[in-house]
């Protein structure tokens, strides 16, 4: 059976629109857990209102675009070095009420942390080509244009994946780490930190 050449640019077009959507919904996956791990490292407050500030950072990070939650996540979840780039959360609590701080963070070497910064950077600047610029780059009324459109969006893709793996073994490392504090030791330990520093007690064991 013979192909017609509209029959086999149309079949290459839609093979484009595929490949295109697929890079879209990788991306939105992406956005969607570095958005969960800027949400949810760090938290502080009085421990009456820690839900009501967990919601309410939540919500304002919902609000972020890519480019503003990598700019959030360096330097925050992921530090250089020593940790001693990451700011410490502030405390606002009202006066007298037991205040609760935490961060989370992924501690890598210099030279780690600077090729991590260039991959989320160039990540940032990959999606802003494909949502703002890709369709007027391409020449989609030929074959070899959407050929073309075709390898690119396959390599943007593996770009992608590879960018969400990295990013899905930070959010492991935070998973394990909330479950250690959660078991009933971490629990004892910090109870019974609390209750000295509430009493006045000795805080020795």
């Amino acid at each position: 059976m013979t192909v017609c050449p509209d029959d086999a640019l149309k079949a290459s077009q839609r093979e484009v629109q595929r490949l295109l959507g697929q890079c879209l919904l990788r991306l939105q996956a992406y956005e969607l857990l570095i958005k969960t791990l800027v949400a949810q490292h760090e938290i502080s407050g009085s421990a009456p209102d820690l839900e009501a500030v967990r919601a309410a950072r939540g919500e304002r990070v919902s609000r972020n675009t890519l480019g503003m939650l990598v700019r959030a996540f360096l330097g925050s979840y992921l530090v250089a070095g020593d940790g001693k780039t990451a700011p410490e959360p502030e405390l606002a609590s009202p006066e007298g009420l037991p205040s609760v701080s935490c961060r989370f963070w992924v501690e890598l070497t210099e030279a780690d942390y600077a090729e991590a910064a260039t991959d989320l950077r160039e990540l940032v600047q990959l999606r802003n080509t494909l949502v703002h610029q890709f369709v007027e780059q391409q020449d989609f009324g030929s074959l070899e244009g959407c050929h073309r459109a075709e390898e690119a969006l396959v390599a943007a893709s593996d770009r992608i994946g590879e960018s969400y793996e990295r990013l899905k073994g930070w959010a492991e490392d935070m998973r394990k780490t909330q479950e250690i504090l959660q078991s009933d030791e971490v629990r004892e330990v910090v109870t019974n930190e609390l209750m000295a520093a509430l009493l006045g007690g000795d805080r020795r064991h």
